[in-house]
């Protein structure tokens, strides 16, 4: 089959505007990321647009699903130092967050 095939679908319109809602959705959640700044802006991201295609058995009718996945750069890790300590009791451990100062002593300016 050597039929030139016309494509008259509107992205502005196509699906009921769920085509281009969807996709100005996904930029937004991106431009978000972009701009946290618990995010490295380096990183890449990417949307992809997925539009699926059933045709019934006459192939004139063609059911679609439109979709958009996004892939955003993770929020960057923070770290911490932990400290186990020997509880009040004999079997006891305690954990503090480490910061900076031993368990139990007082910087000697009397300041903590």
């Amino acid at each position: 089959m050597n039929n030139e095939i016309k494509v008259k679908i509107d992205p502005q319109t196509f699906a009921g505007g769920a085509f281009i809602g969807k996709l100005n959705a996904a930029i937004a959640q991106v431009i978000g990321n972009i701009r946290d700044s618990s995010t490295d802006a380096n990183e890449k991201r990417e949307i992809t647009v997925k539009l699926v295609f059933r045709p019934d058995k006459e192939r004139r009718i063609i059911h679609t699903t439109v979709g958009t996945a996004v892939k955003l750069a993770p929020a960057e890790s923070v770290g911490t130092v932990l400290t186990v300590e020997q509880g009040t009791e004999p079997d006891e451990l305690e954990v503090f967050e480490y910061d900076g100062e031993i368990a139990g002593q007082m910087r000697m300016d009397g300041m903590l």
